[in-house]
């Protein structure tokens, strides 16, 4: 009885165990079912979900209490990389604007941690930055033939890896003809 309350909180971007929920709490329990303790828990909660309900507004359609929707907003919240998402649902949590600020704050210096910042990075700014170390992989690996070897494999490699031909045909330069031409003759020159 004396033993403090402890609650492992697992933030996953899946469902644990198939059990679509949420929210899915753990306790010790007996062969019967009945619980031993509510001194230790371990929730798991899906931040996935709690982004997808926050993002397709379909929060009201779920049965929460007050708590359990600031937990859901607060989940939201960890699986977002987007800062502008990131302050619109945080704007909707229900606690005081002392701890907004301070939350914000922990943003911004995450977003300045060299580590982290790859989490806020521009999409398009990053797949410009692959393809070019792609090109520069080819272009080092071999100059005219092996360059255009070494473009067909990976284009028989983005394909069997179920890429699109447009990014394909981004990643490597060549029109969507040319790249779907290679796939059906890939042995050919």
């Amino acid at each position: 009885k004396d033993i403090p309350a402890t609650i492992l909180v697992n933030f996953n971007n899946f469902y644990v165990n198939g059990v679509e929920k949420i929210f899915d709490e753990y306790m010790y329990r007996n062969s019967e079912g009945k619980i031993l303790t509510t001194k230790r828990r371990i929730l798991n909660i899906n931040i996935a979900k709690c982004h997808e309900l926050w993002y397709n507004d379909a929060i009201s359609k779920e049965c929460l209490d007050s708590y359990q929707y600031d937990l859901l907003l607060l989940s939201a919240l960890l699986f977002t990389n987007k800062e502008k998402e990131f302050k619109e649902c945080l704007d909707k949590v229900k606690i005081s604007e002392n701890i907004k600020s301070e939350i914000m704050e922990v943003l911004l210096r995450m977003k300045e941690d060299s580590n982290l910042v790859r989490k806020y990075l521009d999409y398009e700014v990053e797949e410009e930055k692959t393809r070019k170390g792609i090109e520069k992989e080819i272009f080092e690996k071999g100059i005219s033939q092996g360059i255009e070897q070494n473009k067909r494999e990976m284009i028989i490699i983005m394909n069997d890896n179920s890429e699109p031909i447009e990014k394909i045909s981004k990643y490597t330069g060549l029109t969507i003809p040319e790249v779907e031409e290679i796939i059906k003759n890939p042995k050919t020159k």
